[in-house]
């Protein structure tokens, strides 16, 4: 199946850590101030082969290309405003 394993670190601060597959929606335990943030999304997987897949921010309408193996993936200068929706990452298969 496909299990990725994610941390998503936000101006190099790891937000939300994993260090397991747990496959159910987890959430940071701050909120983020108004402004621009590099966010970054380190992505494996549990179980071998890795599967092309990508990483999509929908309320920003923000994909990554392609991706496959174990690496980090930034999405550089986003802007994040109050009011804003929910910023959610998805790792899904490519």
């Amino acid at each position: 199946g496909f299990h990725p394993i994610i941390a998503v670190l936000i101006d190099n601060k790891e937000e939300i850590s994993n260090t397991v597959y747990s496959g159910s929606v987890r959430y940071s335990d701050t909120t983020l101030p108004a402004s621009s943030k590099n966010v970054d999304v380190y992505c494996l997987f549990s179980n071998q082969p890795t599967l092309p897949f990508r990483i999509r921010i929908p309320s920003k309408n923000l994909t990554s290309p392609t991706l496959n193996g174990p690496q980090t993936y930034r999405f550089a200068n986003l802007v994040i405003n109050w009011g804003d929706p929910d910023l959610i990452v998805i790792v899904e298969p490519a």
